[in-house]
């Protein structure tokens, strides 16, 4: 039997099962970003124990237009930049792996706004692939809507 390398794909919804393994652990993420981002008010919405929808705004700092998508790519992430800053961290989020797994796993949809942007940003995947990407009207802050978690995911026996 050869040994080769699994596809993007493949590792993809492995790592998800990592980070998202049922709709809380979701929840948890998405709430522990918007804690790290100073907000001071944090609304949670949710359909059907969180397999349908689960819903997040924040009106913490917001992600800039140019950083919309790098946010949902694995390993990328705002908090750290050297192997020392992980002895500092004070942040619940640093491994950019949150975002990127449960997009591979459900469809997701980021919305969000600086203060110094007039408008804001839509980012839009299915599946981990991106849909759109677009410049829409929004509140300063982060909205990121999980839509129809483990749509793609057969259940292992």
């Amino acid at each position: 039997m050869k040994i080769r390398p699994l596809p993007d794909e493949v590792v993809n919804k492995i790592a998800a099962g990592e980070v998202v393994e049922r709709p809380s652990s979701v929840l948890k993420e998405l709430i522990e970003n918007s804690l790290d981002t100073s907000a001071s008010l944090i609304e949670v919405s949710i359909e059907k124990a969180g397999k349908r929808l689960i819903s997040v705004f924040d009106n913490g700092e917001g992600i800039e237009k140019q950083d919309l998508i790098n946010a949902v790519k694995r390993h990328y992430t705002s908090k750290i930049k050297a192997l020392e800053d992980l002895y500092s961290i004070i942040t619940y989020g640093f491994r950019g792996e949150a975002l990127s797994s449960i997009s591979s796993v459900s469809r997701l949809t980021i919305t969000s706004r600086t203060k110094n942007d007039l408008h804001g940003s839509q980012l839009s995947l299915e599946g981990g692939k991106i849909l759109s990407f677009s410049e829409v009207g929004c509140p300063v802050g982060t909205k990121v809507e999980v839509k129809d978690l483990f749509f793609n995911v057969e259940r292992l026996v």
